[in-house]
């Protein structure tokens, strides 16, 4: 059986009290400091929503490891790669610390220290929360201020601002709560991806993990309002390219829902579940993959079928455009940002037209859809490079303490952004 060398690591959110924020937890040393970021972001429960970075005295020297834009440039000349870096490269012996900052605006400060080195794990138990306290505090309510003054403004129905604050998180918000069991299933399925094992069989052909989840979703199982094998394909090939990378957490619920009711699928079994949920993680990284790595061989699903009539053609491109604009409209600041802006506009409208989402004011006839069908890669890649310039002003902008906020939430209850309901 194969076992790896694991952290266990104790990651505390700086300044909160009654309750503190903690977790603790075991890591692989090999992750590279990307993949312990991921990791950071789920079990703390953020949404990678913004820009963090990881501090730590090295050999005697500061170091600050981060991200770096695509084309090899970085957001700050200080900033390491934190993709070619493992976790082993920041701890040296244990009791030693780093910092790792999520969002330079709420300027969330998580204090990490290495508390034993673990020999001989086995892969399957390599990544797994072992403890934690307090629930995490919601994206943009001000950091530790702001989070302690939101707690107070909850504790009294009298207060101010207690309604809004009700209808934001919902009444049973708990600052106390945090459910380790269930952080572990996520856990669970993330290794069975990273490592290319799990309920997903390898001697399975693509066409064939595709046709599971395409019966998948087109049962009883699964909510009228989920979305199409499709839909998840265009879905995916916007998560990809998105300023922000969403963890899981944040896109799941609209696969099987799209109207944001968080309607579950009836799985037959837990095994069913975690195979089903296996295959759509693992779907996510190939799309990611090809588009990042191999962009001139990226086509859409569609790419592959062979479409006789008009009416097949606009079905098809209606339902794929519509999952590439639900992951597009994923994250509010990266939309709103979007469609304000003219050029964000131009490069978004042919999946706009194709859609549906702008009614009867776009017209198109057989031909232009094929056309525009036909030039999606490009499409998409065009939208990439579009939104890489957000990242970096996004990036930017934390850094400088000037976050990004838009002035609407969309609440569970509320019609879907993207016109589905």
């Amino acid at each position: 059986m194969e076992s790896v060398r694991v952290y266990r690591v104790l990651v505390s959110l700086l300044g909160t009290e009654q309750p503190a924020v903690w977790r603790r937890f075991v890591v692989p040393e090999d992750f590279t400091l990307h993949m312990v970021h991921t990791v950071f972001q789920m079990v703390m429960g953020w949404q990678n929503c913004h820009a963090h970075e990881f501090v730590a005295e090295v050999n005697g020297n500061r170091r600050v490891y981060g991200e770096v834009d695509d084309s090899g440039g970085v957001f700050d000349a200080r900033v390491l790669d934190e993709r070619r870096y493992i976790f082993g490269d920041v701890f040296e012996d244990v009791g030693d610390r780093c910092v790792y900052t999520y969002d330079f605006g709420d300027n969330w400060v998580h204090s990490v220290v290495l508390e034993e080195v673990i020999e001989d794990v086995a892969v399957e138990e390599s990544l797994r929360c072992l403890d934690g306290e307090g629930a995490c505090p919601p994206e943009d309510c001000g950091g530790v201020p702001g989070y302690a003054e939101l707690l107070e403004s909850l504790r009294d129905p009298r207060h101010p601002e207690y309604k809004d604050r009700v209808e934001w998180l919902g009444e049973d918000f708990d600052p106390f709560a945090f459910d380790c069991a269930w952080l572990n299933e996520q856990f669970s399925l993330m290794l069975s991806v990273v490592a290319g094992t799990g309920p997903v069989d390898e001697d399975m052909e693509d066409e064939d993990i595709l046709e599971e989840l395409n019966e998948f979703l087109a049962s009883d199982a699964v909510s009228g309002k989920g979305m199409t094998l499709m839909m998840v394909d265009g879905f995916f090939a916007a998560l990809a390219i998105l300023p922000v990378i969403p963890t899981p957490g944040r896109w799941m619920s609209l696969v099987w829902d799209l109207s944001g009711d968080g309607a579950e699928p009836e799985f037959a079994s837990d095994e069913e579940a975690s195979r089903l949920i296996a295959v759509l993680l693992s779907y996510a990284t190939g799309v990611a993959e090809v588009i990042q790595e191999e962009p001139d061989v990226y086509a859409p699903l569609y790419d592959e079928l062979i479409l006789e009539s008009d009416e097949d053609w606009l079905i098809v491109a209606r339902e794929w455009c519509m999952g590439f604009m639900a992951g597009a409209m994923l994250d509010e600041r990266v939309w709103e940002l979007t469609r304000s802006d003219a050029d964000g506009r131009g490069v978004l409208a042919p999946i706009i037209a194709l859609s549906g989402i702008a009614g009867e004011s776009v017209q198109l006839n057989s031909e232009e859809v094929v056309a525009l069908m036909e030039s999606m890669g490009d499409t998409v890649m065009e939208i990439k490079e579009f939104w890489l310039l957000w990242r970096r002003r996004l990036a930017k902008e934390e850094c400088t303490g000037r976050t990004v906020r838009v002035e609407k939430r969309i609440g569970r209850n509320d019609p879907c952004p993207c016109g589905s309901g």
